[in-house]
């Protein structure tokens, strides 16, 4: 499978993961499912895609018990998987884990936040929001840095711009 820009993207996660990514994503940021999109599943997969893979087991781990029913039930006693509850009861979840005295769940947030927050910072409509070049894997000669001439054009670090 390739993306927008013909790079391979490695699915670590099953498509069966995706509606829960989505949840996990549109819980955390607050954008919904539908503008969220395939494009920041895809973005996931391929930051946890790149990991090793001890890592990317432990981030499947992560999903699969955020996901569980059993957890869900644990933390606000409905047994429903964590992407099927409505949004209200997905937020009551989420705060448990965030301000939970086991300190695996406080991390499992954390972990969960940054995932989000990078993959929709990451893919073209988080970029076009904040007005970033967006994608820069690859471009990293092309984009102008604090040490090019752009910004400083006497830094004895900066080197030589394309033009």
């Amino acid at each position: 499978m390739l993306d927008k820009v013909n790079r391979p993207i490695t699915r670590p996660f099953p498509k069966s993961f995706d509606r829960i990514l989505l949840a996990v994503g549109e819980t955390i940021l607050g954008i919904p499912q539908q503008e969220l999109g395939q494009d920041f599943v895809d973005e996931i997969n391929r930051y946890v895609g790149s990991l090793e893979p001890y890592l990317r087991k432990d981030i499947k781990t992560l999903v699969t018990l955020f996901n569980s029913r059993i957890s869900v039930f644990m933390k606000i006693l409905t047994f429903k998987p964590f992407h099927t509850l409505p949004l209200d009861e997905r937020e009551q979840y989420l705060d448990t884990w965030k301000t939970s005295t086991i300190p695996l769940f406080r991390t499992g947030y954390v972990a969960l936040r940054s995932l989000a927050g990078w993959a929709y910072y990451s893919s073209e409509k988080g970029a076009e929001e904040m007005g970033s070049y967006g994608k820069t894997i690859g471009k990293e000669k092309e984009t102008p840095t604090l040490l090019s001439k752009t910004f400083y054009p006497e830094s004895p670090l900066a080197g030589e711009e394309k033009t």
